[in-house]
């Protein structure tokens, strides 16, 4: 039971030194004022600030879940927007990989579609697996570090990455010539066109930064057209917006249409 106690105590003590004392001190008329930073990540994301409110863990076994903590004014309600295997999407629509998009467009859950056309079966262990290789291999992990992160042999990484190879062949194909487009061209390009830097050894790097820079590009589109609601006819607040995610406040007397509308703007800004 002492180490389960030595575990609990160091998550509990980070919570109170990170996020509880800090926002007590940062709290005004039971408010918090934080920062958008909108150049300071690499591939231009919008990072938080003073605190940093995109990092907000979830309870992970305590008894509270400091999440709790943040609540929408009296007659409001918390409205949530996000895009569902955001960069998955992305690697579908720049790969065109034609099994990438079935799973993709089957409307099935995308790791159990993963472990099943991986394994043959979607068994907890292999839904484990499933997840863990949807967040390695297509960003070019290796099978030193993805054995590593599974917990499994080196060999049945290797064996995992040539099977994922042989199941998302165009994805791969893809892949592999962004890598070496950026090398060549010391940079990538995202959905917008924009052009983000990779240094001469981070070819690797390239799926992610295409990934998370298009991903960004889409979410200031999708803001700056909800920006332009009518607010008196759509009172809401956006609250903070975490990567593919969007919260907001609205009166509960016109959440249905709030919502609506917000849903427009995240489904029509890039076409």
């Amino acid at each position: 039971d002492f180490p389960k106690q030595v575990v609990y105590f160091n998550n509990v003590f980070k919570l109170l030194s990170t996020y509880i004392l800090p926002f007590k001190q940062l709290c005004v008329d039971s408010k918090i004022q934080y920062r958008f930073n909108n150049t300071v990540t690499h591939t231009g994301r919008l990072s938080s600030s003073n605190p940093n409110f995109q990092n907000i863990p979830t309870a992970h076994g305590l008894k509270y879940n400091i999440r709790d903590l943040i609540v929408p004014p009296k007659g409001h309600k918390l409205l949530v927007f996000d895009y569902d295997q955001f960069e998955y999407r992305l690697h579908a629509h720049f790969s065109q990989d034609p099994v990438l998009l079935e799973m993709l467009n089957s409307k099935r859950h995308f790791h159990t579609e993963t472990a099943q056309r991986l394994f043959g079966s979607t068994t907890s262990d292999n839904l484990r697996l499933a997840k863990g290789v949807n967040y390695g291999i297509p960003y070019g992990e290796g099978y030193k570090k993805l054995a590593s992160e599974l917990d499994i042999s080196l060999n049945e990484a290797k064996k995992l990455i040539l099977r994922h190879e042989i199941t998302f062949p165009v994805m791969h194909q893809w892949r592999r010539r962004m890598e070496v487009g950026a090398k060549q061209n010391g940079h990538i390009q995202t959905i917008c066109n924009r052009k983000i830097v990779v240094g001469k050894q981070e070819g690797y790097k390239a799926i992610d930064y295409i990934a998370q820079g298009s991903a960004a590009d889409i979410m200031k589109l999708c803001q700056n057209k909800i920006y332009a609601l009518p607010r008196q006819e759509f009172p809401f607040i956006q609250r903070i917006q975490v990567h593919d995610e969007l919260v907001c406040t609205a009166p509960e007397s016109v959440v249905e249409d709030v919502a609506n509308q917000i849903e427009s703007c995240l489904t029509t800004s890039v076409k």
